[in-house]
């Protein structure tokens, strides 16, 4: 098991709990389209890093390793111009 796609996991999962906490304490200082930027992009890597441990990357080929830097770089651009629509 890779313990930096964990460690990868961990933190982005403690970044999302940290933006959540603010949103519960009703802070006007994060209501800014960067917050739900990072909070949807975090999602995205985890979800990346998950599907990473599922299939094992590391052991793959160059291809499998070239399609999912080619898939976030793809996801964060859609994340990107979902925020700009709200």
């Amino acid at each position: 098991m890779n313990t930096s796609v964990l460690f990868g996991i961990i933190y982005n999962v403690l970044i999302i709990m940290y933006l959540n906490n603010l949103e519960d304490k009703s802070c006007n200082c994060i209501m800014d389209w960067r917050h739900n930027y990072i909070k949807y992009f975090c999602g995205v890597i985890i979800i990346l890093e998950i599907l990473t441990l599922i299939i094992n990357i590391d052991n793959k080929s160059i291809i499998l390793k070239i399609f999912s830097n080619l898939l976030v770089v793809l996801l964060t651009h859609i994340v990107y111009l979902h925020m700009l629509e709200i």
